[in-house]
């Protein structure tokens, strides 16, 4: 299983869309957006993997986030630790 979280905040509640690398997502199969606006995969495959963009409208205006899923194949091993990473205080990564 993979979640993304995509929680904008804005007044009036803004619309979701979600985008993989840049064409729109189509919801079924393995793939599921939540109520809330949050992208479930499950389960997880190769062709699962890149570009993953939030995008939030609403009459005042758009915010979009995004984030690249690497799928690894059965079998992989990691034999050293991710590099670090800048946040912004807050931000769900």
């Amino acid at each position: 299983l993979v979640a993304i979280v995509c929680n904008p905040e804005g007044a009036p509640r803004p619309q979701i869309q979600w985008y993989k690398n840049n064409i729109p997502l189509s919801v079924g199969g393995n793939i599921q957006v939540f109520p809330n606006g949050n992208l479930a995969i499950s389960p997880i495959q190769q062709m699962d993997a890149g570009n993953y963009s939030c995008v939030a409208t609403n009459i005042y205006g758009t915010a979009q986030q995004s984030t690249y899923v690497y799928v690894m194949p059965e079998g992989t091993t990691i034999i050293s630790t991710p590099g670090g990473r800048d946040v912004i205080l807050n931000q769900t990564i």
